[in-house]
């Protein structure tokens, strides 16, 4: 009886077990698998505190926006440091590191990165760093390569001019640059200024002869520097002077209207101190018509910016002043701290004063399209509701960008009562206006909640039926691409689809409910729209969100996960783990393909050793080649152990793991496998296993492993690293040949390096190698920089006597 049960059951099933969709479903898996073998694999991965610190930033980036990234600490890798205060100087923020960071900065002079001018002031400033530094620019002085590259050539200068104005050495050099001082912005003024604060007895003489100069710029330079040196001495009849003719030079129209910058030094140097009736001086200018245009407000807004508290309210109440001039030069002024959006200096009670301005384009006399766009945009980002009614009617009545400038300040507030007005506007749009003219409209719609889910899905389901939909790939940067021929679609509301799926795509406009419903509608559509759900899934696969981690797993489960899904599974472990990891364990226990993927994604060694011991033929290929894409370690020797397996998958799988893996055991067990081919291993940009964009860089190769088998050498060189002076990146190369005699060296050099002269690797400098009779040379590897394959092609191997049969491995 029961085995009549099992019989019936067998025979109620067979057309689920047997039928085409399901063995194309179980196809689609192992094709899958297949693809993501053949897939480029990444490179090794940043050291760990690298990449803990990089993760970090990311993440918390993404919750401070881009204008506040995150502090690293003092202890993070200089990279970081040096991407992080390079930012703060870019943006004029004022923050300042902490003597830890100044010193690491410091260290980094020393060790060879370069580092960016702009961060040379926050180089520690004593004593010690000066003879340190001083000690680099010597020795580099003193190399025997000669000439360094261009930008390395800039680097140093900027270094040597920095320590020249901050410390007591090269003080000849600092006194002829400010003997010499041109009438240019920044020309000589800065070496006039350091020497003034390093050197004031041969500065001063220099001084009182540019400020009765004819030069305007150097003259108002002079002026300023010798009335803070009095002011700084207590030295009143000098100072009061010196303040009189800088008055003079601040409201002379010639001086403000040549260059600008003359008077823009002169009231700068005269509101950084505290003098009885400055601040009536100071209001005073805004009288003056040269205030309320061009560079004139730019002055006026600088001391403003920098006093921020005590001026807001005083300007404020010049708005609406009868006279016209000191209105205007009111507005302008307080308009300066909306051009800075993303320095901390936008604020509420400097631009609620200026609303009248979004509406009225002539509410300030002469004022442009660029400083009212502004004015929206910060407004924008301080989420004013007042200045609602004003941003409808740029949108309503005006042209762009002060138009896009108003839907961008929309899209950034997300005030759900625009959303008639926005919806009015699309309404009414050609289908050539949606076309041609910028997202901001329907960004700011969908970010005000403009469209409910159903209406949204609907929309990608439209672009899916319409658009072609598809990941592109450019050497490991993937990313969607939905492209509509022109001629392909006909109405307006269609191409407002194809913009909302452009634009919902990002996960900025997504949500938890629109992922989870365009999940299901693509499920639905799967037997009778296959083509449109399959696009659906590409564009829900875009999202951060646990109902599209759920059902990446749920495909992997039931087979019908293709290359796209693998991929997004392996770039989104973590979250996998964390939103689907009872599904997970569920597919190691099921076995075949899904057990190999789900064991990998997990990372659990000990299911991991259980399949490699296991004889599960899918389960072992699918976790070596998840393994690969994913840099989960599994133990060399077990992967090694399938390389000669009979079963030609299993054995490339573990090849191809073996091979990204890197490590000197796993390439031991690889160059068995490759006895006397001379290969080359290690890792390009990726570990990939076809040339595909790479052919035309890498085609020096095949000759060379060429010669290198055709002519055999008696010992192997362990790895050695050789810097370039061509401005490349560090080399670092393995191999090794004996040479005829001739002494060479790297680059064009023809006279070997003075430190070469025992003839040994350990004796040469790192910027120079020379080679004789039984030296070791390092072959280049692959890279990415151009300039070290050129550098192969003058190392010919047909100029050596033996050259090495073995191994050559590529270094980033």
């Amino acid at each position: 009886m029961k085995r009549f049960t099992l019989v019936f059951a067998a025979m109620l099933l067979e057309p689920f077990l047997f039928s085409p969709v399901r063995t194309q479903v179980k196809g689609n898996l192992a094709s899958a698998i297949s693809q993501l073998l053949d897939y480029p694999a990444p490179p090794p991965p940043p050291p760990k505190d690298l990449a803990e610190v990089l993760a970090a930033m990311k993440e918390s980036a993404i919750k401070t926006g881009p204008g506040d990234p995150p502090d690293p600490g003092a202890d993070a890798p200089i990279k970081v440091l040096i991407d992080y205060w390079g930012s703060q100087t870019r943006e004029e923020i004022g923050k300042q590191p902490s003597e830890k960071v100044r010193q690491r900065l410091l260290q980094a002079c020393e060790e060879g990165p370069e580092l960016p001018p702009y961060l040379l002031d926050f180089l520690p400033n004593v004593p010690d760093a000066h003879a340190r530094i001083k000690r680099i620019l010597d020795e580099e002085q003193n190399d025997c390569l000669g000439p360094l590259d261009p930008s390395r050539q800039e680097s140093r200068q900027y270094l040597r001019e920095w320590l020249m104005r901050n410390s007591e050495y090269l003080r000849d050099e600092l006194i002829s640059a400010a003997s010499s001082v041109s009438d240019g912005y920044t020309t000589g003024s800065e070496q006039l200024a350091a020497l003034a604060r390093l050197d004031w007895k041969t500065a001063e003489p220099l001084l009182k002869d540019y400020a009765e100069g004819a030069a305007p710029l150097t003259a108002a330079v002079a002026l300023s520097l010798l009335y803070e040196h009095a002011t700084q001495n207590n030295q009143s009849a000098e100072a009061d002077s010196y303040r009189d003719r800088l008055k003079r030079v601040a409201g002379d129209r010639n001086a403000l209207n040549a260059s600008g910058m003359a008077g823009f030094m002169a009231v700068m140097a005269l509101m950084k101190t505290d003098w009885q009736g400055r601040d009536e001086w100071f209001l005073s200018l805004f009288a003056d018509r040269t205030f309320s245009e061009g560079y004139g407000a730019i002055f006026l807004a600088e001391p403003v910016i920098r006093d921020p508290d005590r001026w807001i309210p005083i300007i404020s109440q010049l708005i609406g002043h009868r006279d016209r001039n000191v209105h205007n030069a009111a507005a302008l002024c307080l308009a300066g701290l909306a051009d800075r959006p993303w320095r901390m200096q936008a604020r509420n009670d400097a631009l609620l004063p200026l609303l009248p301005w979004l509406s009225d384009p002539q509410w300030v006399d002469g004022s442009n399209s660029f400083e009212r766009g502004q004015l929206a945009q910060s407004m924008g980002i301080l989420k004013m509701r007042e200045a609602l009614p004003g941003l409808i009617r740029m949108i309503r009545n005006e042209e762009d960008p002060n138009r896009s400038d108003a839907m961008h300040a929309l899209r950034l507030m997300r005030d759900s009562s625009v959303i008639p007005i926005l919806r009015e506007l699309i309404q009414t749009r050609t289908k050539d206006q949606i076309i041609f003219s910028s997202d901001e409209l329907t960004q700011a719609l969908i970010a005000c909640g403009g469209l409910t889910i159903d209406e949204t899905v609907a929309a990608l389901e439209s672009c899916a039926a319409k658009a072609d939909v598809k990941v592109k790939d450019r050497r490991g940067d993937r990313h969607l691409d939905i492209d509509a021929p022109y001629s392909s679609i006909s109405s307006p509301s269609e191409w407002f689809d194809i913009k909302v799926a452009r634009i919902v795509a990002e996960q900025e406009y997504a949500s938890e409910a629109v992922a989870a419903a365009v999940v299901e509608r693509s499920k639905l559509l799967r037997k009778k729209k296959p083509k449109v759900a399959a696009k659906l899934w590409l564009i829900a696969q875009q999202w951060r969100f646990p109902a599209v981690d759920v059902a990446i797993v749920e495909r992997i489960a039931d087979g019908s996960a293709n290359l796209d899904t693998l991929l997004a599974a392996c770039e989104r472990r973590q979250n996998l783990r964390a939103n689907a990891g009872g599904a997970l364990r569920e597919l190691v226990a099921a076995g075949g393909y899904q057990a190999g993927i789900g064991a990998a994604l997990l990372g659990d060694q000990s299911n991991e050793l259980d399949i490699l011991n296991g004889k599960d033929r899918a389960a072992r290929v699918a976790l070596l080649v998840g393994a690969r894409m994913l840099r989960e370690p599994l133990l060399v020797e077990k992967a090694g152990a399938l390389l000669k397996s009979p079963d030609k998958l299993l054995a490339l799988a573990a090849e191809r793991y073996l091979e990204s893996e890197d490590s000197a055991e796993a390439r031991n067990l690889i160059l068995v496998l490759h006895q006397g081919e001379a290969l080359i291993l290690g890792a390009r940009a990726r570990f990939d296993p076809k040339p595909g964009d790479w052919g035309d860089w890498i085609r020096w190769e095949d000759p060379l492993r060429e010669d290198v088998k055709k002519n055999r050498a008696d010992e192997i060189s362990p790895r050695w690293k050789i810097i370039t002076p061509t401005g490349c990146p560090e080399a670092a190369i393995a191999g090794l040949f004996v040479c005829s005699g001739e002494k060479l060296s790297c680059a064009s050099r023809k006279t070997p390096c003075a430190k070469n002269a025992a003839n040994s690797p350990k004796a040469s400098c790192k910027r120079c190698v020379s080679f004789t009779k039984k030296s070791r040379l390092m072959i280049w590897g692959r890279s990415s920089c151009q300039e070290m394959y050129r550098l192969v092609a003058r190392v010919s191997l047909s100029n050596w006597t033996k050259a090495v049969g073995g191994v050559f491995t590529r270094s980033n």
